[in-house]
């Protein structure tokens, strides 16, 4: 079962001495249910290239190359 569930993941830290709202999807690649002989499982995987943060009023933000990746990657590492 290929992308038959997205799921919105949400977190805020802190960038440049403010927190910020970051969103990223999450795709579920594979899932196997229960058995009488084994348990079931899920595999999630992070959809690259999903990752926005929430701007909102007069600041912007800069973010450097691969930041905003790194920290979805790990928010996504400690929860699936």
């Amino acid at each position: 079962m290929y992308g038959n569930e997205i799921v919105k993941e949400y977190f805020w830290p802190a960038i440049n001495g403010l927190e910020w709202s970051v969103e990223y999807t999450v795709m579920l690649i594979d899932s196997e249910p229960d058995t009488y002989w084994q348990p079931g499982y899920k595999t999630w995987a992070l959809d690259t290239g999903s990752e926005i943060v929430c701007q909102e009023g007069p600041v912007q933000i800069w973010i450097p190359d691969q930041m905003l990746e790194d920290l979805c990657q790990k928010h996504f590492e400690s929860r699936y």
